[in-house]
């Protein structure tokens, strides 16, 4: 009988330590599918692929749920039923992206007093004239500026036709760089988008005068102005400080992807300077045209289509054709509208942009990321021209 207990209690004890055994390797293996699951979470939410995290910021939404994109698009000639096409496939993109606030415009302390800075700078002498309750002018026969106190937009036209330095002779020089640092130069000195010009991008065009309007030529022997168009540099994919490989923490070697800002016509920067060979302050300045838009300095993350999404999203005509041009013409020439057959882009031809609109949106005041596709279009009549849509990336 004592035997009997003794090989019970023996059982029970063995029985006790093998449930106890298994309750922890039970319970290890439940450790174990948590670190996994939350590692695949994690990774899955910032674009992990073979054990390496997504070098780019997550999404944060800040701002929350924001309004698609809507671009004025271009109009083809009548006939047209392009295809699509691409030479290569779409490469691997950032799956997040930044977006910008523009603040509310308003009036701000010493506007006034610092647009009458720049009209003496400019060679008036005469005190502005208030044309409405935003906007102020300074006037001579052939010169004008004119500036938006809320909304510090500046136009300073010149009457090329009849302006006294304007239709004196010009020799041009061949450098297009000197004229970007000029008018980069011009704009610092009048204060004028002083902190977004050092990043900026900056493209220069030949021009002269012909019927009373400036056209673009290919020589600097047969121009008369140089326009110089600046486009601000906003960071479009902002990279973690550090990636997560293998599950260890590792020094992120990804650099960040800038886009630049396009206005409705992408041929115009977000500023337009024109310039001549006189001068390299303003007395070599016939004109420029700008909005300083003021951005929040927070901005926020939100998640973006791929290229081959947003490819499609053309395809599907929710992308703007924004530029066509028959090959052998100017950069700056008038759009004339062309019998497309097909439009082929490359992956080599693809980039982030901004949008800048012309005017406040206070339902959607935002600079949000934009995927620009270029490439080539095969016309109908067998020539080929460039062209560039702009399509929304936001997811």
């Amino acid at each position: 009988m004592a035997a009997e207990k003794k090989t019970t209690s023996l059982m029970q004890v063995t029985n006790t330590a093998r449930r106890g055994l298994i309750g922890c390797l039970i319970f290890i293996v439940l450790i174990i599918a948590y670190q996994n699951i939350k590692g695949f979470i994690f990774q899955t939410g910032n674009g992990v692929e073979g054990g390496l995290s997504s070098p780019y910021s997550p999404a944060t939404k800040g701002f929350g749920d924001i309004q698609p994109l809507t671009i004025d698009s271009l109009e083809l000639a009548p006939g047209s039923s392009p295809e699509f096409a691409i030479d290569n496939r779409f490469g691997d993109y950032p799956k997040t992206a930044n977006v910008y606030k523009v603040l509310q415009p308003r009036e701000k302390f010493g506007a006034v007093e610092k647009a009458e800075v720049v009209a003496e700078k400019l060679g008036f002498k005469n005190p502005f004239q208030k044309i409405s309750e935003q906007e102020l002018q300074w006037k001579t026969d052939t010169r004008k500026l004119t500036y938006n106190k809320v909304f510090k937009k500046w136009n300073f036209t010149v009457d090329l036709t009849k302006d006294e330095n304007a239709i004196k002779e010009h020799r041009i020089e061949p450098d297009k760089n000197t004229y970007i640092e000029r008018a980069q130069s011009i704009l610092a000195s009048l204060g004028i988008h002083s902190s977004n010009l050092a990043n900026a991008l900056s493209e220069a065009h030949f021009m002269r005068v012909e019927n009373s309007r400036l056209v673009e030529v290919s020589s600097p022997a047969s121009a008369q102005f140089v326009q110089v168009n600046i486009y601000i540099v906003r960071e479009a994919v902002t990279p973690k400080d550090f990636i997560m490989k293998e599950g260890k923490k590792e020094e992120n070697p990804a650099n960040p992807l800038n886009g630049k800002v396009y206005r409705n016509n992408p041929k115009l920067g977000s500023a337009t300077v024109i310039l001549s060979d006189i001068s390299n302050d303003t007395n070599g300045l016939f004109g420029f045209e700008t909005t300083e838009w003021e951005i929040d300095q927070i901005s926020e993350v939100y998640d973006i289509v791929d290229a081959e999404e947003a490819w499609q999203r053309i395809q599907e005509g929710k992308g703007a054709l924004k530029s066509l041009i028959r090959e052998g013409r100017q950069q700056l020439s008038e759009y004339e509208p062309l019998q497309v057959r097909r439009f082929i882009t490359s992956n080599e031809k693809i980039s982030f942009g901004y949008f800048e609109s012309d005017t406040y949106n206070s339902a959607r005041p935002y600079q949000t990321p934009m995927f620009i596709f270029g490439g080539r279009a095969e016309l109908v009549d067998g020539s080929e021209a460039e062209f560039m849509f702009f399509v929304d990336a936001l997811k």
